[in-house]
């Protein structure tokens, strides 16, 4: 149902995107309903981040939750001086679609002024666990000048915390695969692939360390394969090294997420790089993508 713009040939061209949002341990769905201790922090994910992104000579997106910017400044100084680009994440980590507007709103501009006050302008959103929604979606690209694209689109409607956008509705067009626009506002969907009748993520997080890695090298290779514009994401937890004592209160199921394969996080983002680089990808950040 999307107009496409501009020719095929120029869809062609492989793009990538990579990008961590950066929160802590506690800030996850699953954890931060129950009593925990914020003393400990697993924000050495972010170094180690980006020093594998420095081997590979890749710029990529950091969205940072407002609340966690003083706890983390040498690490956000390091971002800056990489020149990567920085954006919002929220500023208390809450899902969108659990406020009211007046409460998300309040929150995008906290999260604006945390970043401005160490003078960052940020341009771009990712709602946490993508849960951003029609209505909060139309918030960003009407009302919000400096804001010129978002990246909380996910084609997965398994996930209970994930949120569904209908771009159709929203009168955006589609730029290429996986790039949508409207009035000059980006929308950039994060990478899936179709598996029998299921969607399944390719773009890093928890996929990347959860499913064997045999089943998400083929997962990707045959995504990789169609050229389609590709973005991946993890979180600082995921590349750290320390060990965490997760609330007692936390279900077996979501302890084994939260602790799975964790030592291997950082070899299969190398590999990945290596994939893409193999299958003709060059990489940008998103505001690159804009113009």
């Amino acid at each position: 149902n999307y107009i496409y713009l501009g020719k095929m040939e120029e869809n062609l061209c492989k793009k990538a995107v990579f990008s961590m949002d950066v929160e802590d341990w506690f800030h996850l769905e699953y954890i931060n309903d129950y009593e925990h201790s914020s003393e400990m922090s697993m924000k050495d994910g972010i170094q180690k981040y980006l020093n594998l992104l420095s081997k590979y000579d890749i710029r990529a997106n950091f969205f940072i939750v407002g609340n966690f910017v003083q706890y983390c400044p040498e690490e956000i100084q390091s971002i800056i001086e990489a020149h990567h680009e920085i954006g919002l994440h929220s500023f208390n980590h809450e899902r969108p679609i659990t406020l009211s507007e007046k409460s998300f709103l309040d929150d995008l501009k906290l999260n604006i002024q945390a970043l401005e006050n160490l003078g960052i302008t940020p341009k771009g959103y990712r709602a946490p666990c993508f849960a951003l929604g029609n209505s909060f979606l139309n918030l960003l690209a009407r009302d919000f000048k400096q804001l010129i694209f978002d990246s909380s689109f996910i084609n997965q409607k398994e996930h209970p915390l994930y949120t569904p956008i209908n771009l159709d509705k929203l009168e955006f067009v589609k730029r290429e695969e996986g790039i949508f626009e409207r009035n000059g506002f980006l929308e950039f969907e994060v990478s899936t692939i179709k598996f029998f009748k299921f969607n399944i993520p390719i773009s890093g997080g928890g996929y990347i360390r959860i499913l064997p890695w045999f089943v998400y090298k083929f997962l990707l290779k045959k995504y990789l394969n169609t050229g389609k514009f590709y973005t991946f994401y993890i979180h600082p937890f995921e590349l750290s090294i320390k060990k965490i004592s997760l609330p007692k209160e936390v279900s077996i199921l979501n302890r084994f997420r939260f602790h799975y394969n964790r030592k291997k996080t950082y070899k299969r983002i190398e590999k990945t790089i290596c994939l893409l680089k193999r299958y003709g990808y060059s990489f940008h950040t998103f505001s690159e993508l804009t113009t």
